[in-house]
């Protein structure tokens, strides 16, 4: 088939003999349209030629020099499309200058996040027939129509991730609000917390009238809890955040009884009582929904301000970037390691092409397919082109400043991939920050599976390994070796004389030698049946060829949450391992083997959630703890509760049978590594 040339007004818009069901469909609200970007590459509908949307199965390809539309065409005879061009309308006001004074978005001087304004310029056309179609003809203006007006994939899917299902509740619908407590706002002078001088994220009681400032730490406002903590003295549930009414009766409320937002079908009414007219109320401040929004949004700027730096973008091959598209700086940190390995270069970037070409799979449901995506999009250096920056104007810019030109590169958007892989995961689905060791992981685990089935070299392998965690009673004398084959190494941080700051530099070494070093814990002994000491050691069996390091920053602290800052000093020169190998057992060594005590079963385990947990690398007793100590609720709850006590010394010990055991499932009962390390101050 011969690629067209867009833009050719001698084509003859005749009928076409392709206008039938075999080669459109009907449009139905149920179909994901592709109409952003290719689904084979990252080339979107802002480029030179836009992108193809296939009106049979709404797939989107580029008619560009990867000419993926003539690969659909011919792979799947799916010859009409509608191809898709968005057009800056005014070029001439994109160039002017952005006036900078804080950085800061959403606030007079802030960074303006708004869209520039584009219009979508589209025609149909038959590659067969290699003519464009009349959009008028009746059997396409419906299916034109509703690819226009429907959402994209993309978008699809960001607003069922983003989009939180807020309902009213019980205490919205039933509010209680009793004359005598009700105290009308004075709005005579600007109004403030009732309890300190803040005078914005403000909460407002729909029971009395109490305005509060919110929580503290929230939004980076400075609150100091004035809202929260009236509500644990009084009881009243419901609050309106001030500044975020409309004159529609929309704002953002929340119900400290049920820990959620919620909304109150009844506004315009509760606030009547208060002297507040909906109609008469301006939104000036952002709901809480924005305001994630728009921390995330700070992560688009093509430059990056920190304490006082500006930071250059580089260009070319294996130099692209990968733009954040909702917390998902754990998928980018990811993603960038393991593309520049050569093992991963190999398997993923050098056979996309192939791959793209033979392929007949509906590419966004096709494995092979988005990691050829990925790898053609980080490592061909093709979205990595510098193009002109729109400049930015701020305080103290120097005339020299004002006069040079800067470039960007507009990396890339991962969406498919993380669609695709985030599939049945709620964590890696969702818009949350996760753990990028543990996504590592998971996505190892993914790769594995799918290579398995392809039955080619898994480039995963170069990252496996294995460990040994040696238990020894001080009491009865008896050792107990298991062995964990792992993805990645996590190790607790050396911390001298205790200090956390980012003022504390460590090195690797130190915290290696902390991981490995004899430890005395107290847990049951299997053989003496009572609690008893014993040491502790871990080591390595054996050396992957690319060593995954992850440092464990968090701890708790009484009730709360902490991390260590400390820096880590990373070696230049090749890390030393040898010190941390694993060495022969002692000859004469009492050995607790696992069938040792007698008991006939072990408490019942979720097979299917237990292969799971075994093909992420833990090994099958660690798997076994971690389903038994989250109640075989799921694997990703047992997956997640592994890696954050993967330390813990009773991982190595054998399930209690059920007979002669008093096991419990609440890991309370024990005193895991972390835990200890932390108590004794790292000790």
């Amino acid at each position: 088939y011969q690629r067209r040339v867009h833009g050719d007004s001698q084509s003859e818009k005749m009928e076409c003999p392709h206008l039938t069901p075999a080669y459109i469909s009907a449009p139905s609200a149920s179909r994901l349209i592709y109409k952003d970007e290719c689904t084979k590459c990252y080339t979107t509908n802002k480029d030179e030629k836009g992108i193809d949307v296939c009106l049979k199965c709404f797939n989107g390809s580029c008619c560009s020099a990867l000419m993926h539309t003539d690969i659909h065409v011919v792979k799947n005879s799916h010859p009409i499309v509608l191809n898709m061009h968005s057009v800056l309308k005014n070029p001439e006001v994109s160039k002017e200058p952005i006036v900078v004074s804080k950085v800061a978005i959403g606030v007079a001087g802030g960074i303006d996040h708004k869209p520039e304004d584009y219009e979508m310029v589209t025609k149909v056309h038959c590659y067969v027939c290699k003519k464009d179609l009349s959009k008028t003809n009746p059997l396409l203006t419906p299916i034109v129509d509703f690819i226009v007006a429907s959402h994209s994939a993309v978008e699809s899917t960001q607003i069922s991730e983003w989009e939180q299902e807020i309902k009213s509740c019980v205490h919205s619908e039933k509010l209680v609000q009793p004359l005598e407590s009700i105290k009308p706002l004075d709005t005579s002078t600007p109004i403030h917390c009732g309890e300190c001088p803040l005078n914005n994220n403000l909460w407002f009681c729909l029971t009395c009238g109490h305005l509060g400032c919110g929580r503290e730490g929230a939004q980076g406002t400075g609150g100091k809890s004035h809202a929260i903590n009236h509500n644990k003295s009084t009881g009243h549930p419901v609050v309106v955040k001030m500044g975020t009414i409309t004159p529609e009766g929309k704002a953002s409320l929340y119900c400290y009884a049920c820990d959620k937002d919620t909304l109150d079908p009844n506004l315009s009414a509760h606030l009547i009582p208060f002297g507040i007219d909906v109609k008469k109320q301006v939104k000036t401040e952002k709901t809480t929904a924005e305001l994630e929004l728009a921390l995330n949004l700070a992560f688009s700027l093509s430059q990056t301000f920190e304490k006082g730096m500006k930071f250059s973008p580089l260009y070319g091959p294996s130099l692209t970037g990968i733009e954040n598209i909702g917390n998902t700086c754990y998928i980018a940190s990811v993603l960038q390691l393991l593309f520049s390995l050569p093992e991963f270069v190999a398997r993923y970037y050098d056979t996309s092409m192939k791959h793209m070409n033979d392929c007949t799979k509906f590419p966004p449901d096709c494995f092979h397919c988005q990691m050829a995506k990925i790898a053609y999009g980080l490592c061909s250096g093709v979205y990595s082109q510098p193009k002109k920056e729109k400049k930015i104007l701020y305080e103290g810019i120097t005339k020299e400043e004002i006069e040079k030109e800067h470039f960007y590169q507009e990396g890339i958007k991962p969406h498919m991939f993380k669609t695709f892989f985030g599939k049945g995961n709620p964590d890696y689905s969702s818009n949350q920050q996760q753990d990028a060791a543990l996504y590592f992981a998971y996505l190892v685990d993914k790769i594995e599976k799918a290579e398995s089935i392809a039955k080619v070299a898994d480039p995963t392998n170069i990252f496996r390994f294995e460990t040994e965690c040696k238990l020894k009673c001080l009491k009865c004398g008896i050792a107990k070796y298991n062995k964990f084959q792992q993805p990645f190494l996590r190790f607790p941080i050396y911390l001298p004389e205790g200090k956390a700051d980012d003022s504390v530099v460590v090195s690797l070494d130190k915290c290696l030698e902390l991981f490995c070093k004899d430890e005395i814990v107290e847990i049951i002994c299997p053989r003496c049946k009572t609690t008893t000491q014993f040491t502790k050691t871990n080591r390595l069996l054996s050396f992957p060829k690319v060593l995954v390091l992850s440092a464990q920053r968090e701890y708790n602290e009484g009730m709360m949450l902490k991390k260590i800052l400390a820096k880590l000093d990373i070696p230049e020169e090749k890390l030393n391992l040898e010190p941390f190998r694993a060495g022969p057992h002692p000859v004469d060594e009492a050995v607790f083997e696992d069938g040792d005590g007698g008991a006939e079963e072990e408490p019942e385990i979720n097979v299917g959630f237990l292969n799971e947990l075994m093909h992420t690398g833990i090994p099958e007793l660690g798997a076994k703890h971690a389903l038994l100590r989250t109640g075989n609720s799921s694997s990703e709850v047992a997956i997640s509760w592994y890696f954050d006590n993967m330390a813990d010394p009773t991982l190595a010990l054998p399930i209690p049978k059920k007979e002669k055991s008093n096991y419990n499932c609440d890991c309370r009962q024990y005193r895991t590594f972390d835990e200890l390390w932390i108590y004794k101050g790292a000790s």
